[in-house]
């Protein structure tokens, strides 16, 4: 990966401390792509940025939120209202209401085509970044048009575009380990989760209470695909032994509040 360049910027910064400091007239300098410093005086930035390019943004400069989980194109409907609890995500996907009034608008009106997925896309980023995301994963779910769609002003993990930052792989449904082909996705799978071109692999793992749920972990144990480099999406289903399983190889788990109100 490309050395990043170092550079300053200059604006009206707010501070994420308690007392939320602003400063009117400040510098962040940036030195491969982290946070090195943050001035209200230029000549008080460590010496190495001494010379280097200065980026006036001429507005404010907010700390950015990250969401590492979501799927941004249904973020233009309500919220769905959960009528009971389900024990395991197979369930719920079946109910009428859902498929009337959220999976069908979407799927076969709203991101069929690339012109009005466009749009929809541009909504829902607006939304987010009003709310103060910058980064988010899963925004091109179920959305036409390829990776054209999502650039805007809020990155995408999936699609970051930009040379510095290696993009994420993501896979939603369960990996079906019984399937006539199973061994050509069990492989598939450890292809994605050892890539070198991905920076990390997200799986809806274990999205559920029971142990029909658990089970999908048990068989990413059995089949040795747990990685560092493996995200489980939800896993609800797991136990202590297993956490402790995921934390020994290195692999992490983004728990989602609103979906995983089963």
């Amino acid at each position: 990966m490309a050395q990043r360049p170092t550079f300053i910027l200059r604006g009206r910064i707010v501070k994420m401390n308690d007392d939320l400091t602003v400063i009117n007239d400040g510098y962040v300098a940036i030195k491969n792509g982290i946070i090195a410093a943050i001035a209200q005086d230029q000549n008080d930035l460590p010496d190495e940025f001494a010379g280097k390019t200065v980026v006036d943004t001429e507005g404010t400069i907010f700390p950015g939120l990250i969401d590492l989980h979501n799927h941004f194109a249904y973020n233009v409907l309500p919220l769905w209202l959960v009528p009971k609890q389900y024990a395991n995500r197979s369930q719920w996907q079946s109910n009428s209401d859902y498929q009337l009034n959220y999976s069908k608008p979407l799927k076969e009106v709203l991101a069929v085509n690339a012109v009005p997925a466009k749009a929809l896309v541009r909504y829902v980023e607006a939304k987010a970044l009003f709310g103060g995301t910058t980064t988010g994963q899963g925004i091109n779910t179920q959305v036409n048009g390829g990776p054209q769609s999502f650039r805007g002003a809020m990155r995408n993990v999936e699609n970051p575009d930009d040379m510095n930052l290696l993009p994420a792989g993501t896979m939603v449904p369960n990996l079906n380990v019984t399937a006539s082909d199973a061994e050509k996705r069990i492989a598939a799978f450890r292809k994605a989760i050892l890539n070198p071109g991905y920076a990390a692999y997200y799986y809806h793992l274990s999205e559920g209470i029971d142990d029909l749920t658990r089970q999908h972990f048990l068989n990413l144990k059995m089949h040795d695909l747990i990685s560092s480099k493996l995200v489980g999406i939800h896993s609800l289903g797991l136990h202590s032994e297993d956490l402790n399983e995921l934390a020994s190889k290195g692999a992490k788990i983004v728990w989602s509040p609103f979906s995983n109100n089963l």
